[in-house]
């Protein structure tokens, strides 16, 4: 039976902010990044359980949730992980119990964790999250997650020279529908619906939810609620921010050079402030792998939008 949620826990100083990729939260991140004394932990969960994937790819079917004992396998999924993103992944930063005794040990006064609701799909994986940090969700329309995420994967599987085939060597004959097992996005928005309700149900009964359009075009507005919610002090000058990717140095990423990797992150590393949101994109203007993706993530979506926060015009 699940526990019954605070209602409204206080701000504590320190907060994790569940999404999907390609939701401009690197960027957010880069924002929250200027609060004095922040510490900036970039997706830990989520290359845990993308490490317990590779492990399942290569065969290990006794999938570890604990770093004793079981480094012979994590360093099976250190070394896949290599392969897929170019850049070396510390063992010892893999598995979940680990990243919830690093989280909950953090000193710093704030912490800031951006991470992928994927990595918290099942029940033993949510047994890992840290205590003492309030809960928040980001969106953005499917149809512009899908459309970005397709053009970063063919990019990156393109550069590991990992493709299935043949045909698929071009962009335009490339089909993300292929490849949402490896890329962990076969139930991408229900995933982050998912955990959502699980926090509502059991952690706090109403956990802040805002869209990416609505940061990029009224950034003011979500970054001082956000602060407020969470226990940040804000300032404007949190709009602003340093345009160099080498601000990511003195961040916590499960490997320390992925943030040189222009195609996982995107140009959101490279940005100095929030820009004017894109349009949604008419259908006919998008591939079928793509529309067809987002269709199937609408119901969710929208369900999670109708909690977003409202924003004033």
């Amino acid at each position: 039976m699940a526990s019954q949620p605070t209602s409204n826990p206080a701000p504590t100083g320190k907060a994790i902010l569940w999404m999907t990729p390609r939701m401009i939260s690197t960027a957010f991140a880069k924002c929250l990044s200027g609060v004095p004394g922040c510490q900036v932990w970039i997706e830990p969960f989520g290359f845990s359980h993308f490490a317990r994937e590779e492990m399942k790819k290569a065969g290990i079917t006794e999938l570890p949730w604990c770093y004793e004992g079981h480094a012979k396998e994590f360093k099976v999924a250190s070394e896949n992980l290599e392969k897929i993103f170019n850049c070396y992944f510390p063992t010892e930063r893999l598995p979940y119990a680990n990243v919830k005794r690093d989280l909950e040990e953090s000193g710093s006064k704030y912490v800031f964790v951006k991470d992928e609701s994927v990595s918290m799909k099942v029940d033993d994986a949510r047994k890992y999250l840290p205590t003492g940090y309030k809960h928040s969700f980001l969106l953005r329309h499917p149809l512009l997650v899908f459309n970005s995420f397709r053009k970063a994967s063919f990019r990156q599987l393109s550069a590991s020279n990992i493709l299935k085939d043949e045909s698929h060597k071009t962009e335009d004959a490339y089909d993300l529908r292929l490849y949402v097992q490896d890329y962990y996005i076969e139930d991408l928005f229900e995933n982050h619906y998912n955990m959502w309700k699980y926090v509502k149900e059991n952690i706090d009964s109403s956990p802040m939810v805002f869209d990416a359009a609505d940061l990029l075009n009224h950034p003011h507005q979500v970054v001082s609620k956000y602060c407020e919610s969470m226990g940040f002090p804000y300032s404007e000058s949190l709009l602003k921010w340093n345009p160099s990717p080498e601000v990511a140095t003195a961040w916590k990423w499960p490997s320390d050079t992925l943030y040189r990797n222009k195609i996982l992150v995107g140009p959101s590393m490279e940005s100095s402030e929030f820009t004017k949101a894109p349009p949604v994109p008419a259908k006919e203007q998008l591939t079928e792998d793509v529309v067809e993706l987002a269709e199937q993530a609408m119901p969710f979506y929208d369900e999670m939008y109708r909690h977003r926060l409202q924003i004033s015009a």
